[in-house]
């Protein structure tokens, strides 16, 4: 309750306020990515931009894919003269939109015209996991195999993403149902 207000404080200027309900908030909730946000935010109009790394960072080990962060981030290693950083931080905020804009495009066409066809699922999916939100593209994943439980691309990005997460048993799981040599892995295992 604090932190929607606080944000609501935050919209109509009232920053004072703001601050006063979203750091109540981050109390009770730490965790809480549009919190850590906001306050950043006010941390910036502040000139505290230290203090917004700090909450951003944060909010980007919670919330990878958050491109309103990244973009925040780059605010805030700029008000510290940190250039080399601040690009940096803007080619992952330009990375993580370009593929948040392709997964957001095919779902759409998705919702549009539905098919039983694997491959969009499998791309979203794809996408999805590049941008570390693993939940929603383990789904699409998922959703790409229930469509076509042979479908390659599907089998090997997922034979490829739980070999990075230590999960050799579902990775081997995966890594059987592919079809001919895979590149490193001397084929069918």
């Amino acid at each position: 309750m604090q932190a929607r207000l606080g944000q609501c404080k935050f919209l109509q200027g009232q920053t004072a306020e703001a601050r006063q309900l979203l750091e109540a908030a981050a109390e009770k909730t730490p965790n809480d990515v549009q919190v850590l946000l906001y306050l950043a935010r006010l941390d910036l109009q502040d000139r505290q931009p230290t203090r917004a790394e700090g909450r951003l960072r944060r909010l980007l080990e919670l919330d990878p894919a958050d491109t309103e962060a990244w973009y925040a981030l780059v605010s805030a290693l700029k008000l510290q003269r940190r250039d080399r950083e601040a690009a940096e931080a803007l080619a992952e905020y330009d990375k993580h939109r370009a593929l948040l804009d392709r997964a957001n495009k095919l779902l759409q066409e998705e919702a549009r015209h539905p098919s039983r066809d694997p491959n969009p699922a499998s791309e979203v999916g794809a996408l999805l996991l590049q941008i570390r939100q693993e939940r929603q593209g383990l789904y699409w994943m998922d959703q790409a195999l229930a469509r076509d439980p042979d479908h390659q691309p599907t089998h090997r990005a997922l034979a490829e993403y739980f070999e990075k997460k230590g999960d050799a048993e579902r990775a081997a799981f995966h890594r059987r149902h592919l079809k001919g040599p895979s590149p490193g892995h001397g084929g069918n295992e």
